[in-house]
């Protein structure tokens, strides 16, 4: 199975253990969503150039929303 790396993570300065984590990996890899990720979280999907961001208050649940796919030749 893939898996997701983190590349960078900080917890926030608010108190609330939540961690603003920017995350790498191919699609197949599983997005984490373990309580701990706070909103604008970031996810690079490397064979798919496409980049997701974390929003912990979504109506269905936390969960990774598509933002944008980079460009640039193959």
């Amino acid at each position: 199975m893939a898996k997701a790396r983190i590349i960078y993570s900080e917890f926030l300065a608010d108190g609330s253990g939540k961690k603003y984590c920017e995350f790498a990996g191919s699609s197949s890899a599983e997005k984490p969503v373990n309580g701990f990720i706070c909103s604008g979280s970031m996810f690079h999907e490397v064979d798919t150039k496409k980049i997701y961001s974390f929003n912990e208050d979504a109506a269905a649940g936390e969960e990774w929303v598509e933002q944008a796919q980079l460009g640039g030749g193959s």
